[in-house]
C-alpha cells in the first residue's frame, strides 16, 4: 500500500495500489480482534503476518488506486452475491471454458447493486433472471420490459411494406 499524503499518522491514510484491495472489512476502524483471540487491540500493535493489500481475485475489476472489499467492482461477466464476499462467479452466458467474459449480455460488471444488465434481477444469482415485468423475446438473453412488448410492431410500416410488395 501506499499513502497519498506524506504526513500520514494513520494506517487509514494509505490506500492499496491498483490490482490489490484493502480485504478488512472497514478500513476506516483503527482497532480489531488480533489473530490469537485475546481481545481488541490497535491495529498497529497487531503483527499480521498478512498485508492488508492483497491481489484481487479473478472476477474483480481493481484497475483504480484505494479499492477496498466493500467497494469492490465486478468485471464484465462476472457476479458476486454480497459487497463482503471474496469471491466472484462467472455469469452464466459466458461461464463455458473459452468464453469471453466481456462478451456477456446479463451480467454488465459494477459495484453490487449495478452489476446485471438492464431487466435482470440483482437478487437472483448470475443475473440469471429478468426483473418483474421484463421478459426475454426468443433467441436473446435482453430483457425486455413488458410494455415494450405489448407495444409491438408499427402496423403502418407493416401495410406500407405489404402494399410495396403487391405492387
Amino acid at each position: 500500500s501506499n499513502t497519498s499524503n506524506r504526513s500520514a499518522t494513520s494506517s487509514a491514510d494509505c490506500s492499496c495500489n491498483p490490482t490489490f484491495y484493502d480485504h478488512r472489512l472497514d478500513p476506516h476502524v483503527e482497532v480489531y480482534m488480533d489473530k490469537l483471540g485475546e481481545g481488541l487491540k490497535p491495529y498497529s500493535e497487531i503483527k499480521l503476518t498478512d498485508n492488508r493489500c492483497v491481489k484481487c481475485p479473478e472476477g474483480a475489476n481493481c484497475t483504480a488506486r484505494g479499492v477496498t472489499l466493500r467497494n469492490m467492482r465486478s468485471s464484465i461477466g462476472w457476479w458476486r452475491p454480497r459487497s463482503v464476499d471474496k469471491t466472484f462467479y462467472k455469469c452464466s452466458d459466458v461461464a463455458d471454458p473459452g468464453s469471453n467474459t466481456s462478451s456477456s449480455q446479463i451480467c454488465k460488471g459494477g459495484q453490487i447493486d449495478d452489476q446485471c444488465a438492464l431487466g435482470r434481477d440483482k437478487m437472483v444469482p448470475l443475473c440469471d433472471e429478468c426483473m418483474k415485468g421484463w421478459l426475454t423475446p426468443t433467441g436473446t438473453l435482453i430483457c425486455q420490459s413488458c410494455e415494450d412488448q405489448k407495444k409491438g410492431p408499427d402496423l403502418g410500416v407493416i401495410m406500407a411494406v405489404m402494399g410495396i410488395a403487391f405492387v
